[in-house]
């Protein structure tokens, strides 16, 4: 059993909270929260109790205290015929002289009835607070309060955790509110699978709307994008096989590494297989000096250089400006 993370303690708040979000994803109109309310319709889930938790899973590392930052982060999910690939790096720091590690990915589990895996990126303390009410929604007793459990489609719960999102945000809007002034957004990418319904994938901006991955494109990236986005375009499509899509993300994850310095290992890579509703079919964690991780970079660093090697020389170029003199 796992309890919720504490809340950011000491030191100026604002500080903590002061991370820009370099979303590029073009951004729909806004969407006002809405008051979900009981949801009469949610199946009933049989559960057994081991603890106040039944048997719902909950997988995540809990930051250590102090005021944690993100400044950028990367993290990417990848919509396949056979399941869904997620990966994400774990760094996290408030300038060069406070680097830490806090997982950004965040696994919900009822075997043989929903499977769903949350990625964040952005402000810490507001990705951090979602995720404590989630559990604590999960943990209460209030009926006519929405949870994961209630859930009929992960749309539902992509809504509810920009809800949730949106609510603690406003916590530090505004001009007479503490904190003023920094910006306190987060972005998520939600995916998975409601026993009875397709698999699911979606990214949650700050502003609480969501979009979902196109046929064309089917991945989503939340952070610092711009470096791991060529290689999804070029190997990504649905019937790619997961073991290559893992491959391709890691890979993504490698170039954004090497172009960013904010972002690093440990990096997490999980495959969720369609229709399994089980937590994971294949899930993996690469410290920073795991031999593979060496292997695959140096792998990929000789063959982008032979392939360079082998591209067409500028001599014809060359040689058709001269004859026109």
């Amino acid at each position: 059993m796992v309890h919720p993370p504490d809340r950011p303690r000491g030191g100026d708040f604002a500080r903590q909270c002061s991370e820009r979000n370099e979303d590029t994803h073009a951004r729909r109109h806004l969407r006002k929260p809405t008051n979900r309310g009981a949801n009469p319709g949610a199946p009933v889930v049989a559960i057994h109790r081991e603890s106040h938790y039944a048997s719902l899973h909950l997988y995540h590392f809990i930051a250590p205290p102090g005021p944690l930052i993100s400044p950028m982060t990367y993290c990417l999910a990848i919509a396949l015929d056979e399941g869904l690939v997620f990966c994400s790096d774990s760094r996290t720091n408030a300038g060069p002289d406070r680097v830490s590690t806090y997982s950004k990915m965040h696994r919900f589990s009822v075997p043989y009835d929903r499977s769903l895996v949350l990625l964040s990126a952005g402000n810490l303390a507001t990705s951090q607070a979602v995720v404590a009410q989630i559990q604590r929604d999960l943990e209460g007793d209030d009926k006519g309060r929405f949870n994961l459990l209630k859930a009929k489609y992960v749309s539902e719960v992509a809504e509810y955790v920009g809800e949730l999102s949106v609510r603690e945000q406003a916590k530090y809007s505004g001009d007479n509110a503490p904190g003023a002034g920094f910006n306190a957004g987060a972005t998520f990418i939600l995916g998975g699978q409601v026993k009875g319904q397709p698999q699911e994938l979606y990214l949650v901006y700050p502003e609480g709307n969501h979009i979902t991955a196109s046929e064309q494109h089917p991945y989503l990236q939340i952070g610092e994008t711009k470096y791991g986005k060529p290689i999804l375009d070029r190997i990504i499509r649905p019937d790619t096989p997961a073991e290559t899509a893992m491959r391709c993300a890691l890979v993504s994850m490698d170039s954004t590494v090497r172009s960013n310095a904010t972002v690093g290992p440990p990096i997490e890579c999980l495959f969720y297989r369609a229709d399994s509703l089980q937590p994971q079919s294949r899930y993996f964690k690469l410290e920073e000096h795991h031999p593979y991780l060496a292997r695959l970079r140096k792998a990929w660093d000789d063959n982008i250089r032979q392939a360079f090697d082998n591209l067409p020389t500028l001599s014809e170029v060359f040689d058709a400006e001269a004859g026109r003199h």
